[in-house]
């Protein structure tokens, strides 16, 4: 396949050269010059040989540049940078890499066309051996893996992949709790496994990394001879370059977008037919799939097991602070407020990651239909006691849930329309600057009814809640679900 250049105009034009002319100021036409020359010395296939030896080499030191030339602007030392730990470093990275790649794609498509144009204009044929033309593909192939390896280092592939089955949905209970199910993960690898000393810290091995740091900066900045060896005898284009942030699986969310964006730029580029995609849509979608989904499920799976099997989480409330960031008036449980973060971090992965938005809403059903059981489960241990052979039986107060006739008169006493619209902050504004003398008489009238009902029947003491703290956590937890739903 012939690559499309926009430099076409040259094909049907005799190539000149000003040698005086600055071959920065018009790249493409200097490379051009030098297809030329390389041509009328014969040395095309050594040239393509060349490029094709050189090609990995050069997109690997391509992303060492670039890291070197964002540490620059932020102004800080690696170790600052690091600890800093900033997400956005990344995005400026792939930024200044995605436009550092589209050069080279630019001036690998000037090449073959030149190619292409001298082989085509030659008198005598040009004899290219056992040598290959490559072609735009190649180029776009090497760029995709730079990325990836780039991408592996930030995402802390290695360290967070797992070994996890796929978990099927549905609505029954069994498989709502297989869907947050734990995880089981693989064993740790050699290099997961935590060290009993280090030796990182001591004179020797500073003096030691700061020369290799400064071997790698001569490199990156073209000072160096790119094929010596640092001190472990490493070639230096193979090394890690510097890390802008700690490697996270979330750092997936800052840049899954213009990692996408990049991705349909590859894919014109090399014009893909079909349904077939990239290898680095491939390898992005594959890690958001298998690892980065799975480490939320595994996530919320552990906090939602801190907050349902601990009864004692339906006691405890929040602290002020956490009821002004959740926009809060009156306490709220710990429980709900853990429940609630969860569904705000779920809402906005499905803002940086909006191709997998079904999948986090999904969750997030998930996640309240757990909670809300474990409320229920909460709120029957507290309404029962053991009655006549210790069958389980309901306070008084439950049971008349359970009697249409006195639900209705529930509904119908003056108390319940503010009950039903408690919510409404107009509503409970108006409560508050009700007369007091008609408070007590709308709650003397409520209290009336109740009597009545009480009077045909003795109660037993297990039949009322005395305890002011099974109150409150009633209350809590009235609150906490119409918080939540």
């Amino acid at each position: 396949m012939e690559p499309v250049s926009s430099n076409d105009s040259y094909s049907s034009t005799e190539i000149t050269e000003d040698l005086n002319a600055d071959p920065e100021s018009d790249s493409d036409h200097f490379m051009i010059v030098l297809i030329e020359s390389l041509s009328l010395l014969g040395k095309i296939p050594e040239a393509l040989e060349a490029i094709k030896k050189r090609m990995k080499i050069e997109m690997s030191l391509i992303i060492h540049r670039a890291t070197t030339l964002v540490a620059k602007r932020i102004g800080q030392p690696g170790e600052i940078i690091l600890q800093q730990n900033q997400p956005h470093y990344l995005l400026e990275l792939l930024e200044v890499v995605f436009d550092l790649f589209r050069g080279v794609a630019h001036a690998h498509g000037t090449v073959l066309s030149a190619i292409h144009r001298v082989i085509k204009a030659s008198d005598t044929q040009i004899d290219l051996g056992d040598t290959d033309i490559y072609t735009i593909d190649v180029v776009w192939s090497e760029i995709q893996f730079a990325i990836q390896v780039l991408l592996g280092d930030y995402l802390d592939v290695q360290n967070t992949a797992t070994q996890q089955g796929q978990v099927t949905f549905s609505e029954s209970a069994s498989d709502v709790a297989a869907f947050f199910a734990l995880r089981r993960r693989g064993p740790l690898k050699a290099d997961q496994r935590t060290a009993l000393y280090r030796f990182e810290g001591s004179s020797s091995a500073i003096s030691m990394n700061t020369y290799i740091r400064e071997r790698r900066q001569e490199c990156m900045a073209g000072t160096a001879n790119e094929d010596d060896d640092d001190t472990y005898g490493e070639p230096l284009h193979n090394t890690k370059p510097q890390l802008l942030c700690k490697p996270n699986p979330r750092n997936i969310t800052v840049v899954f977008c213009p990692l996408m964006s990049f991705v349909s730029e590859i894919e014109a580029a090399i014009r893909i037919q079909g349904e077939m995609r990239c290898t680095l849509y491939g390898f992005i979608t594959d890690y958001v799939k298998d690892i980065f989904i799975e480490e939320i499920l595994f996530d919320i799976r552990e906090k939602l097991r801190e907050v349902t099997i601990d009864t004692d989480t339906f006691r405890r409330t929040t602290d002020a602070n956490i009821l002004k960031l959740l926009g809060a008036s009156r306490p709220l449980l710990q429980s709900t407020a853990t429940v609630e973060q969860l569904i705000q971090d779920l809402k906005n992965l499905m803002h940086s990651l909006p191709n997998y938005s079904p999948q986090f809403l999904e969750m997030v059903c998930k996640m309240l239909t757990i909670f809300k059981d474990s409320c229920y489960e909460t709120y029957k241990v507290l309404l029962k006691y053991s009655g006549d052979g210790d069958k389980p039986t309901r306070v008084f107060s439950a049971n008349w849930t359970k009697d249409e006739d006195i639900s209705r008169c529930l509904r119908s006493l003056p108390n319940w329309p503010g009950i039903q619209h408690h919510h409404s902050h107009r509503q409970r504004k108006e409560d508050e600057e009700q007369d007091v003398e008609a408070v007590r008489k709308r709650n003397q009238k409520e209290t009336d009814i109740l009597t009545d009902n009480l009077a045909k029947h003795l109660l037993d003491d297990r039949e009322v809640l005395f305890e002011v703290r099974d109150h409150r956590t009633l209350a809590n937890l009235q609150e906490s679900m119409v918080g939540v739903y």
